[in-house]
């Protein structure tokens, strides 16, 4: 239900060279999650984080339930999730969530 640790602060790795990122374009300060973190908390916010294989194995437990939402439950998720939902039923415009 959180931001998942994976590498993809470092996909750029995985780029063909035709695609490759302009030299002189600016360092992205946040190379991983781990920064992403450590950013957060300097702004006073404890960010959480999730595990692949906990998200794996998660999506396998509600697959084999044959369940068709797969979104573990979280009380901020939750509440975003659903001013979103009524935002595009009502036609309003969405204010940014606070999920952290």
């Amino acid at each position: 239900p959180h931001t998942v640790r994976t590498n993809l602060f470092t996909a750029e790795r995985n780029r063909p060279e035709t695609l490759a990122r302009d030299l002189n374009a600016p360092e992205h300060p946040i190379k991983s999650v781990e920064d992403m973190v450590e950013m957060m908390k300097s702004m006073g916010v404890d960010m959480e984080t999730t595990s692949p294989e906990e998200v794996a194995e998660f999506c396998v437990s509600e697959l084999e339930k044959g369940s068709y939402w797969i979104n573990p439950y979280n009380e901020k998720s939750e509440g975003a999730f659903k001013e979103r939902v009524e935002s595009i039923l009502s036609r309003s415009d969405l204010g940014i969530p606070n999920i952290f």
